[in-house]
């Protein structure tokens, strides 16, 4: 597996979807920059604690570091194509600039 490193800010309030089997998915987006300025928009989904609230990094405004385990995964589309899509495993997500807080919840994100 690759690590990933991800720095942004949350630009607006996360969704929460449950599947038909009772899962919660989370989805939200972080805005980032790379090494040359240009900014991109990520979209992420995790899955999530069914009773437990969203995190409080998720907020929107807030600036959120992402430390991931990246693998990729082969999807079947509807037209019959199959596509790749990176799914990250989170091993840590924290609010950036604040001390001795730390979530470090057993999620898996996905870019899509």
């Amino acid at each position: 597996m690759n690590t990933c490193h991800f720095t942004g800010w949350i630009p607006f309030a996360p969704e929460t979807r449950y599947t038909p089997s009772g899962r919660k998915i989370i989805c939200f987006a972080a805005r980032v920059s790379d090494d040359h300025g240009a900014e991109s928009i990520l979209r992420f989904q995790m899955e999530g604690d069914p009773v437990a609230p969203i995190p409080s990094e998720l907020a929107p405004g807030r600036v959120v570091e992402i430390e991931a385990a990246a693998t990729t995964q082969a999807v079947r589309r509807p037209d019959g194509r199959t596509v790749s899509r990176l799914v990250f495993h989170v091993t840590r997500l924290a609010a950036q600039g604040r001390r001795g807080r730390h979530a470090e919840p057993a999620m898996q994100l996905a870019l899509f």
